[in-house]
């Protein structure tokens, strides 16, 4: 379960990664998403607007994510080898 836990950290960093670089690349896209379904969506345009100017905190959001699953990866394989040392010691 350990080692199942720390090898989906990377995938899921990779996830949040394409997420940052699709935004990055392509805002418009997604803006012009919203706008042409905000009615399904329940949206106004001037939430689309507000939207618009958080849309750097959601890449810090998404960074920090980033590196918060970078970091699970790296401490549950050492908590594993650490775990599987001690308990071949016995």
């Amino acid at each position: 379960g350990l080692l199942l836990s720390a090898y989906t950290a990377p995938l899921i960093a990779l996830f949040y990664m394409f997420a940052i670089i699709a935004l990055l690349s392509e805002p418009t896209v997604f803006f012009d998403y919203l706008t042409e379904h905000k009615d399904v969506l329940y949206l106004n345009a001037a939430e689309i607007a507000s939207l618009l100017q958080i849309l750097p905190v959601f890449y810090i959001i998404l960074a920090s994510l980033t590196a918060v699953e970078i970091c699970r990866f790296m401490v549950l394989r050492k908590i594993r080898d650490n775990l599987m040392r001690r308990d071949a010691a016995i």
